[in-house]
């Protein structure tokens, strides 16, 4: 909780944390109209964006979150590694992964391996979020990542901790040295 502190969280409220390269074909203008979307259902939810900037997008995607969500719940801070990057995967509550296209993303991995319900977009190979219930794989759009958002912020702890679990068993199965 200290860490979500310093990086100017709330540490009572629980996280989605966006961690990756902020630049555009993350998808993060989509994540920010979805998330204007799930007014209802963030209450007592942060969002928190982590990562480097790249080419001068994180002032313009910044604006448009500014624009978009005035009620303080969308948190920005500059790139953690190592264990600092560890620490805050164990700190917070959920990952999102709104990218318009990747070849894999290792951050959706390492989310699921903290156990963190995921949201990840159809532009990157993760449909076994879906086979494996450890949160879910949509569809590319303001749509599609409103109702993963939906999704996992409305879900009660019961569900919240299946979908940790399934996370941490898809990685055991499937992105192990041995497998």
């Amino acid at each position: 909780k200290a860490l979500l502190k310093q990086m100017g969280a709330d540490p009572e409220k629980r996280i989605v944390l966006f961690l990756s390269r902020i630049s555009s074909g993350k998808g993060l203008d989509l994540l920010a109209e979805a998330w204007q979307r799930v007014v209802a259902y963030r209450k007592g939810w942060q969002l928190l964006i982590v990562g480097p900037d790249d080419r001068g997008y994180t002032d313009k995607i910044r604006r448009l979150f500014d624009r978009l969500v005035t009620d303080g719940s969308v948190v920005f801070h500059a790139p953690l590694y190592g264990w600092d990057k560890c620490r805050l995967l164990k700190s917070v509550d959920a990952f999102v992964m709104p990218s318009r296209s990747e070849n894999f993303n290792i951050s959706v991995q390492e989310a699921l391996a903290a156990g963190l319900p995921t949201i990840c977009t159809k532009g990157a190979p993760w449909e076994e979020i879906a086979a494996y219930e450890a949160g879910a794989w949509v569809d590319i759009s303001v749509d599609g990542i409103e109702f993963g958002l939906k999704l996992i912020l409305g879900a009660d702890d019961e569900l919240r901790r299946k979908m940790s679990n399934a996370g941490k068993s898809l990685i055991a199965t499937n992105y192990q040295w041995a497998s």
